[in-house]
């Protein structure tokens, strides 16, 4: 497992620190949320393009999964404000398990099958500096 941690400005502009965590082994969607929860504090919400270009220099691998499902509420069942979704993405094809989404090395985001293994992001608000 390889952690990292991300600084990211608040929207007054004062710095802070928000942890992101890189998971590198490789679960479902089910299993990374669960890990995270068990672990840290959740799968990552990203609320702005500093939030998601920050995950994007974490990412060691071409994806990984964030909090973002179903509907597109984030893990938290926080509601999706800002998104990143690549051309034509969410395409919502395939079975009902295409509903999770997945942040690539480009900061970009697409919908997939939730079944499938990635490695994952998650948040923790333990290695947050106000």
């Amino acid at each position: 497992m390889c952690l990292s941690s991300a600084v990211l400005s608040s929207s007054a502009g004062a710095p802070r620190h928000k942890g992101f965590v890189s998971g590198q082994r490789e679960k479902n969607w089910t299993e990374a949320q669960k890990y995270c929860r068990e672990y840290h504090t959740d799968l990552a919400s990203v609320r702005n393009q500093s939030e998601n270009e920050q995950i994007q220099s974490i990412i060691t691998d071409k994806q990984a999964w964030i909090g973002l499902h179903r509907l597109w509420v984030w893990s938290d069942n926080s509601t999706a404000t800002f998104t990143h979704w690549k051309t034509n993405r969410p395409n919502n094809r395939g079975t009902n398990h295409d509903d999770c989404a997945l942040i690539d090395h480009q900061g970009r985001w697409t919908d997939e099958d939730c079944t499938h293994q990635h490695p994952f992001v998650c948040y923790d608000e333990n290695n947050s500096v106000f």
